[in-house]
């Protein structure tokens, strides 16, 4: 009786050490865009008939800990106009319930000593039908920030595109559905640094993206964790060993009582 006490005390303590164990960064990215695959796949410079329109160079690059969809400004003068085809992004069933979209942006200057100064723009969002009809007409968001005047770096603020009437949310018709993230023009060359792209529905709930994984064609291929440095607990193991020892511990209580039983 009191070995099975003892066993059962170990196999509590070690599935709460599982249930803690679990790192919670997991769950941080769970259902956005974090870039860290790689993949931009679904984004594109939009310059095709925009005369005001940068073509700036996209890439996913390591930036404060994490990865991000770096915006290389190439003539500050122009307005970048980073377009997200949020019908490659979500599933197509998804799209009506999108009530707003979040995304993080830090703004650096390209040379690395010149603040960044004022920041601000607009997120539009826009779609087409099968038959080429608006499904829904264009509307926007306008934002300011982040800014920075004294570092070149500035700190993180997320911008957001509410749907803010049902005329201007996507449809279930939607084949083709445009968010497009503008900055207006400034005098310092910079890099927008994106990240954490997110939808929510009306109730606050987060859509998960569904966009297809692996590198973009365009993006630098993932380096191979070979630094001695991955362990369960970074790559979320942590339960499957912890069982592992469980059994084992179960498996040498059961030896040990056969043993008794034979004297």
């Amino acid at each position: 009786m009191k070995k099975n006490k003892l066993l059962a005390a170990m196999c509590a303590a070690a599935l709460a050490i599982g249930t803690f164990a679990v790192p919670t960064y997991a769950e941080a990215g769970d259902g956005c865009v974090d870039f860290e695959d790689g993949n931009f796949s679904f984004v594109t410079m939009k310059t095709e008939g925009e005369a005001d329109a940068d073509a700036s160079e996209l890439s996913v690059v390591d930036f404060n800990g994490s990865k991000a969809l770096s915006v290389k400004i190439v003539d500050a003068t122009l307005t970048p106009k980073v377009w997200f085809h949020a019908e490659q992004i979500w599933a197509p069933s998804d799209l009506a319930k999108i009530k707003r979209v979040t995304i993080d942006c830090t703004v650096a200057s390209q040379d690395g000593t010149t603040a960044p100064g004022w920041n601000g723009g607009a997120i539009g969002t826009d779609g087409l039908d099968a038959a080429g009809e608006a499904a829904p007409a264009w509307a926007q968001s306008d934002y300011t920030g982040p800014e920075e005047y004294t570092n070149p770096v500035s700190t993180t603020a997320t911008l957001e595109r509410k749907f803010l009437l049902p005329t201007q949310m996507w449809t279930e018709d939607t084949v083709t559905a445009q968010l497009l993230l503008m900055r207006w023009s400034n005098t310092v060359p910079a890099i927008l640094y994106l990240d954490n792209i997110t939808a929510y529905d009306a109730d606050g709930n987060i859509i998960p993206a569904t966009y297809p994984s692996g590198a973009s064609a365009d993006a630098p291929a993932a380096a191979p964790a070979g630094d001695g440095a991955t362990t369960a607990a970074s790559t979320g193991n942590t339960p499957a060993i912890i069982m592992a020892t469980v059994m084992l511990l179960a498996g040498g209580t059961a030896i040990i009582s056969r043993r008794r039983n034979r004297k």
